[in-house]
């Protein structure tokens, strides 16, 4: 057949420019299927053809599916380290698979379509933006690292683990179920994006410095162990907290939305000077406060959970609290802020922690004080009055008194440890028939017996404060020791009305002892005390009291100071007066 010239040019051309096109554009990526085939001989690397379903292997951009229990579902890429594959599922029937070998980059979504957990141990590089990994049906665990500039989306219902230290920075956004840390770097080094509804868990005890911003809704937080939120929280999620473990709060955070404890510990701040919230707790499980500085917190504690103090420094609660679970301080300083800081029931019990009163606060909670064994209570009454109506009874316990201000003791105490006052006055008894310790007192400031009935104190008394006698009775010293564990009155000790009766003591000391004080006090020894000062014994203007030695001795290396202005008497009839190194005499004025 005859063809013109010209028709066989546009031939030849029209060839020539197809396959310029089948050149340029290469076949379509595949979808290549795993049914693992190469069981055969044993085989189960990728680039074995017999472990798909089309007898060809994977190359690069393919996406890659991995379905039924044909085999061994242990695999291995021998394929090229780094070559990208845009996906990889799971499908609804696949048994649980665990990818292993050379690393991979991936452009596209992880599925796992299953309810068996799936595993990826080979590296992954993202790359094309963010990429998924659904959980729609079953587990997904990643324990390669995953690396690239891109970022991370977790979708589906059920859990995504991270258990490397994975270098991606492009972020991490949780819109749904739950992402399980199992690295302190799992979460890369970007910002943490969470949706209502999703969780948040741990396998270890890892704390995460990324930045979490809370979306609307609420995002739970939960672990078994120890486990801190380092980086800040913001947003306007709320927050809450479950299973059995702790979570530190260790940021200073901003979120607006509320906070909830279900169970386990929530603790804000780690023992540093960071760690806050701002809102709102409702607190049916534990809630700790820990930091070395100061902090005040104003929001509200609501719910039947219990409050911890712990850390250095002081913690302000300043918003009305009806939390009923109790309060345990177990080191530096609870203030009262307000006064409904402490809620209106619960425990409070005492482990090393000290409660600061206010002008705001100065309400009795005595009846709250926990009567276990070993109360460590310290009262801090910071220039207020306080009164403690009722006893406490923690046997081995102790009390300290810190802080200007009084502290007066209206119940019969029968805790047997040390009680110490370091600053302003604590007072013994208000006048009445009650308030006492049982124990022995070292005084550095300040105390006072003030009882109108007559008592006998066998404690042992020490320290550089000043002791006064109050009330219209006889306070009767019997402590009886030797060494240093005598009754030491190192200190100004005032008789201002009623009597003070050394029967059976042994009484020493260096300050003064004054009988009187513009009182009717008097000052009695018996028993076969001994009295042995170096400070004066001197009876005040308009002191009109008496010091008898009746069957005791008193040796004295100080004045003597009979009257001093007043009509102050020392008797002696059957005890001896001896060593007087400084004056004796009466006064001038007095009438000794």
């Amino acid at each position: 057949m005859h063809c013109p010239v010209g028709r066989r040019w546009l031939t030849i051309l029209a060839s020539v420019f197809a396959v310029s096109v089948i050149a340029a554009h290469p076949a379509s990526a595949a979808i290549r299927t795993w049914d693992g085939g190469g069981a055969l001989n044993l085989n189960y690397n990728w680039a074995n053809t017999a472990n798909w379903t089309t007898g060809v292997a994977p190359v690069a951009n393919d996406s890659l599916v991995f379905t039924g229990n044909k085999g061994n579902n242990a695999n291995t890429n021998n394929i090229a380290a780094g070559t990208q594959f845009n996906g990889i599922t799971f499908n609804s029937g696949a048994a649980s698979f665990s990818l292993d070998g050379n690393a991979i980059t991936l452009g596209g979504t992880v599925t796992n379509n299953s309810t068996n957990t799936q595993t990826i141990t080979l590296n992954l590089a993202l790359t094309g933006g963010p990429q998924t990994f659904n959980a729609a049906g079953g587990n997904l665990t990643v324990s390669g690292t995953v690396s690239g500039t891109f970022g991370l989306v977790k979708s589906g219902p059920r859990s995504l683990t991270l258990s490397d230290s994975n270098t991606y920075s492009g972020g991490t956004t949780l819109n749904s179920g739950t992402l399980v840390i199992g690295n302190a770097n799992a979460l890369g080094s970007g910002t943490v994006a969470t949706a209502g509804g999703s969780v948040v868990a741990w396998s270890g005890n890892d704390s995460i410095a990324n930045v979490f911003t809370l979306g609307s809704g609420t995002t739970s937080f939960g672990t078994g162990g120890l486990s801190t939120l380092a980086g800040s929280i913001g947003g306007t999620g709320s927050l809450r907290k479950f299973d059995v473990g702790t979570l530190a709060l260790a940021g200073d955070n901003t979120y607006t939305g509320a906070t909830s404890v279900a169970a386990g510990t929530l603790a804000i701040g780690s023992g540093g000077t960071t760690g806050s919230v701002a809102g709102d707790i409702v607190n049916n499980s534990a809630v700790s406060f820990n930091r070395s500085d100061s902090l005040t917190y104003s929001g509200s504690i609501s719910g039947n959970g219990s409050v911890n103090k712990r850390g250095g420094g002081t913690l302000t609660l300043a918003g009305n609290n009806t939390f009923s679970g109790g309060i345990t301080l177990w080191g530096g300083t609870l203030a009262l802020g307000s006064s409904g800081a402490l809620g209106n029931s619960g425990t409070i019990s005492f482990g090393g922690g000290t409660l600061q009163f206010s002008a705001s606060n100065t309400t009795d909670y005595s009846a709250r004080f926990s009567t276990a064994a070993s109360q460590q209570a310290a009262i801090d009454t910071n220039g207020q009055s306080v009164t403690l109506a009722t006893p406490l009874t923690s046997a081995g316990g102790s009390l300290t008194k810190s802080g200007g201000g009084t502290l007066t003791l209206a119940g019969d105490n029968t805790y047997t440890g040390l009680t110490t006052v370091s600053a302003g006055t604590l007072a013994i008894g208000s006048g009445g028939t009650t308030g006492w310790v049982a124990g022995n007192i070292v005084n550095n400031a300040a105390v006072t017996f003030n009882r109108s009935d007559d008592v006998n104190y066998s404690g042992l008394i020490s320290g550089t404060g000043t002791l006064t006698k109050m009330g219209s009775a006889v306070l009767k010293l019997t402590g009886t020791a030797s060494g240093a564990d005598r009754i030491v009155l190192d200190f100004a000790t005032n008789v201002s009305a009623g009597g003070l009766q050394a029967v059976s003591a042994d009484v020493t000391g260096t300050a003064d002892l004054r009988i009187g004080n513009s009182g009717t006090g008097t000052l009695n020894v018996t028993g076969g005390s001994v009295i042995s000062r170096a400070g004066s014994l001197g009876f005040n203007a308009g002191g009109v009291g008496t010091a008898t030695v009746s069957s005791g001795t008193w040796g004295n290396s100080s004045d003597l100071n009979v009257g001093h202005a007043g009509t102050g008497t020392l008797d002696v009839t059957g005890g001896s007066v001896f060593n007087v190194v400084g004056y004796l005499g009466a006064q001038i004025g007095g009438v000794g």
